[in-house]
């Protein structure tokens, strides 16, 4: 036969598992002060963190938004090709399909079109530039071979940004001729929105003029080259066929002996970012310590409330409530502040995004592609649960070094003098806070 104490006991402990997750809010709105404290010092940390890792995801880890973008490559990019280079080097490879080229210093045309001049950046390409990337047209096409050929007709292709600013998305576009240098240009074709190929504002392409048969009529330099690898060719080949092409090419050209040794390829990607991304992740980790600060402030506040708390969760462990219990508790009330501060810093970060974008260089590759979105999104919940644990221990390692009985003895005491816990012992005194909850 239980005795009525017992009983007692273990009424109150099935109450205080049955309440133990509206215990997880309702210890957070007590101590209100305190929470705000927390989730605001997690909002600036996770905040920083969201807003850096949108740069960071946009600039270095999306992929290229072109299909299949992982077999393009930028062709031997420290070598700068003159237009006679350009056409021996395109007959000794064949790992490409297909080989384009573009003018790497780039040039600018002033648009006369209405009552507003306007300067804008220009990119002369050959025709196989487009097919290289696989881009479409929104919009009419872009340049056939024909149109590299000196003498014919000038046309242009118009990004979409420039189309909406200056031509109002006029759908009957293609066909019409603009003003370029005071000079009529045909409008051939309208890019598809956010396509960005190069840093900068480029608004403009033309096709690259020149005569293959011709084509030592200038001997400058300007030209860089991008690649698509045919299927079944990996970067390794390319670069063994590039080699071979390359002293090829020095013994044509009178070029250094050292020419050939240092060809080779790289992912147009890696091209791209690759003298940005340390920058951008000495950054990233940056903001990780900013992060590690905030979560070592805030478990001293967990450590302290935990101490507060030391002599209630005593009393609940006397009620037969488990220690991993208690641990699941403390571990949830840490994850609703992380998340809490996840959603406030995700706030702050979309701010933050927009201000970065309006501060950083305008030479950042692919800075238009900047923005909060699935991938940011997710990289809070996940960083909002790390950071929840990670502070979340603290209080955790405290109950596990809490001596049961002195904590009792303190409760006890306390409650003599009129303590939170009032009454005669700690069980009346639970029993009596459990029904007024």
């Amino acid at each position: 036969m239980r005795r009525p104490f017992q009983a007692d006991a273990e009424g109150v402990g099935d109450r205080a598992h049955r309440n133990l997750r509206q215990v997880d809010i309702a210890a957070l709105r007590r101590r209100l002060g305190l929470t705000s404290v927390a989730v605001a010092t997690l909002a600036i940390g996770i905040g920083a963190n969201c807003a850096i890792f949108s740069v960071v995801d946009a600039v270095v880890l999306r992929q290229l938004p072109y299909p299949h973008a992982d077999r393009l490559v930028a062709v031997f990019p420290d070598h700068w090709f003159s237009k006679e280079q350009l056409v021996f080097f395109a007959q000794h490879v064949r790992a490409y399909a297909p080989l384009a080229a573009y003018d790497g210093a780039g040039g600018g045309f002033t648009l006369s079109e209405g009552d507003r001049p306007e300067l804008l950046e220009a990119r002369a390409v050959t025709a196989s530039f487009f097919p290289a990337l696989a881009v479409t047209p929104l919009l009419g096409r872009t340049f056939l071979p024909e149109d590299e050929q000196p003498g014919q007709g000038k046309v242009v292709v118009l990004t979409h940004e420039l189309w909406q600013r200056r031509f109002a998305a006029d759908p009957r576009i293609v066909g019409k001729h603009i003003l370029l240098d005071t000079v009529s240009y045909t409008v051939v074709g309208v890019l598809r929105p956010g396509f960005h190929f190069l840093p900068g504002a480029t608004s403009l392409y033309v096709p690259l003029k020149f005569d293959p048969a011709a084509a030592d009529d200038y001997t400058g330099t300007y030209l860089l080259l991008l690649g698509r690898l045919r299927e079944g060719v990996t970067i390794q080949q390319a670069n063994a066929e590039l080699q071979a092409a390359a002293r090829r090419m020095a013994e044509r050209f009178a070029l250094p002996a050292s020419f050939g040794k240092a060809a080779a390829d790289v992912g147009l990607r890696d091209q791209m970012v690759g003298s940005v991304r340390p920058l951008l992740l000495i950054l990233l980790g940056a903001v990780w310590f900013i992060l590690l600060i905030a979560c070592a402030n805030v478990a001293n506040l967990m450590l302290t409330q935990a101490l507060d708390r030391r002599r209630e969760i005593a009393v609940r462990i006397a009620m037969g409530v488990g220690r991993g219990r208690l641990a699941r508790q403390l571990l949830t009330e840490s994850l609703i502040l992380a998340f809490a501060g996840g959603a406030v810093g995700l706030a702050l970060a979309y701010g933050a995004s927009r201000i970065l974008i309006s501060r950083l260089p305008a030479d950042l590759p692919r800075a238009g592609e900047i923005g909060i979105d699935l991938n940011v999104l997710w990289f809070t919940v996940a960083i909002s649960i790390v950071t929840g644990i990670l502070f979340g221990l603290a209080p955790i390692f405290q109950t596990r070094k809490l001596d049961l009985q002195e904590s009792l003895k303190e409760s006890s005491r306390g409650a003599g003098t009129g303590g939170r816990l009032g009454g005669g012992d700690p069980l009346s005194a639970l029993r009596r806070g459990d029904e007024k909850g």
